[in-house]
Formats: C-alpha cells, structure tokens, sequence
C-alpha cells in the first residue's frame, strides 16, 4: 500500500488552490512514498487506480461535491480522507453548506484555513485541524519585460496597490466576490495612487469593460499568466476586497515580504493585515504617505502538514 496521495490540480490557470497544491508537491515529492494525482485524472484509469492503492489521500478542491464524494468514499473503501477545506465554511448557499458539513463528519480529518471555519469544523469532527495554506514560494518566475517595465515607471508616478482576481464569481448574495468593481470607483477618487490588477484570465477585465466600461481604464491590467508573488514585489500594498475568503495566501505572501496588505474583515486576518470595513476606512488608510512596516513570518503549514501524515500513516 503506498503512503499519501495528494490530490488536486495545479496551474496553469493560476489560482490560490493550485498554487497551494503546487507548493505542496514541490515539497513532499522529495520524500519516498508521495505521490501527486490531478483531480482531471480523476475518472481515468490512472486515477482510480491511484485512489485503490494508497491509504490516506489528501483532497485539495474548492468544488463541495468532489470534497462529499472523497469522503464517502473513505468511508466505504476505509481510506483516511484528509481534506483541506479551501475557503470559509459556511460560505455558500443552504444545500451546499449541508454537504459540505456532511463531508467534514465524514472525513478522517477535515483541515481548514481561518478560526471561524475550525469553530465550526470542530464541532462536527473532534479531529477537526486549523493549518495555514500558506507555503512561502521556493521558485518564482520573472515577469514579463514589458509588464516590469509599465509597473516600475508607474511607481515613478504613483504608490502602487495590486489585487488580483483569477474569474468572475458571486457569493451566495449575487455580490462580486473579488470586489473589483467597488475597487474601481475607489481608485477613480485617488489620483495619487495606482491600482494593478492580476487578472490572467482577462475575464475580469471583459466583466468591467461590458458593466462599466468607466472605469476600464482607471487600473493597469496584467491579463497574461504571470507570476503574483512578482508583482506584490514591485508594490506599495495589497488590497483584498472580498466578501468571503478562506486563508488568502496573497494576503500571506504580502506580510511575508514586509508589504501592507489591507483586507476586508470578513473572516479571521493573519497578525499584521490592515483590516478594513468599508471602502470608507480603506481610502483613509491608503492615503498616508509612510509605508507601514509589517513585521511577518511564514507560519509552519509544511511541518504540521507532516505531522499529520505521519501520524495517519504510521501504521500501515
């Protein structure tokens, strides 16, 4: 029987979970007895034949039907089912709520992200556990010459705020997930700052063009794949205007490298984040002059992770 599957997918496209799983692989593939199965791969041969040979399988998915099947089939195959639970529970509509707790009852171990989540978690699975998605990146990619290049003369002219936003999604009350649209008309009344968006997709970009085509031109647009954790380098803060939110890893990346990062207080920050309420209180907070010094730290998501898997896997 082999030791740990980890399953879920990895970029490209970029997003938060792929990056996560991506970070995860570069780490455990080290070790004897890992292996990394794409959740596309799923339905394959390949796939089933991953999930029949290994004992404890770590689920990686934001998506509440694969995280309930994955759990009923521990259940019934009498696999140890990690899931790590990509997001605020809670965060959806009534039905999908429902079967995301049936999937943390279920499971071996449901891992979540923030303090509301495990408050919730552990309530219906005593072996419920709290790990940072953060993994601090062991290789980054440049970006590209002219986007480094628009971005540095830029800063010449303006203090530099990013954001990014991988697709256009809705929370369970129909409002922008990512906030972009109110990000807009905030930076419409900051003549004195800049806002870069990380939109590789462009998605986001053809969203504002056809709903608000004024405020299209109010940011500079990144809408080719790149990497983030560049330009969070080249700015003066982060903004993550959500209306829900797991355990942001740009919101980690950006205290990581000493740089502000500004949040909405829709769930548990990490130390160090710049919480705000209202777009009110974020336009107070951007406008001083003084970048704030944020003193971060990578917390030991790589280690707990370990220890997890030993422990679950010691006697097989």
């Amino acid at each position: 029987m082999e030791k740990i599957l980890i399953v879920g997918k990895i970029p490209p496209p970029i997003g938060g979970v792929r990056i996560h799983v991506a970070r995860l692989w570069a780490y455990f593939s080290n070790f004897e007895g890992y292996s990394l199965l794409n959740l596309n791969e799923l339905l394959t041969a390949k796939g089933l034949y991953s999930i029949l040979i290994h004992k404890t399988i770590h689920l990686h998915t934001s998506n509440v039907y694969a995280r309930l099947f994955f759990a009923v089939l521990g259940f019934v195959l009498r696999k140890n089912i990690i899931i790590t639970y990509h997001g605020n529970l809670s965060r959806y509509t009534w039905l999908k709520n429902r079967i995301d707790y049936l999937s943390v009852r279920l499971c071996k171990i449901p891992i979540v992200i923030n303090m509301s989540s495990y408050i919730l978690a552990i309530k219906m699975n005593s072996k419920a556990r709290l790990v940072s998605a953060f993994i601090p990146p062991q290789h980054t990619t440049q970006l590209p010459a002219a986007v480094h290049k628009a971005i540095t003369e830029l800063g010449l002219k303006y203090k530099i705020y990013c954001t990014n936003a991988f697709n256009v999604t809705f929370d369970k009350y129909k409002k922008e997930i990512y906030g972009i649209g109110e990000l807009l008309r905030c930076f419409y009344l900051l003549a004195d700052c800049k806002l870069i968006i990380s939109d590789p997709t462009g998605k986001y970009r053809e969203f504002i063009e056809f709903n608000y085509p004024e405020l299209t031109d109010i940011p500079y647009w990144i809408c080719i794949e790149h990497d983030f954790y560049e330009v969070l380098k080249l700015s003066d803060g982060f903004i993550r205007n959500t209306t829900t939110d797991g355990d942001s890893l740009s919101v980690r990346e950006s205290i990581y490298l000493n740089i502000p990062a500004f949040a909405t207080d829709v769930v548990d920050r990490p130390p160090g984040t710049l919480v705000y309420h209202d777009l009110n209180e974020l336009v107070a907070l951007v406008k001083p002059k003084e970048k704030s010094v944020i003193y971060g730290h990578a917390p030991e998501t790589l280690k707990e992770l370990k220890e997890i898997y030993e422990t679950n896997c010691a006697k097989y």
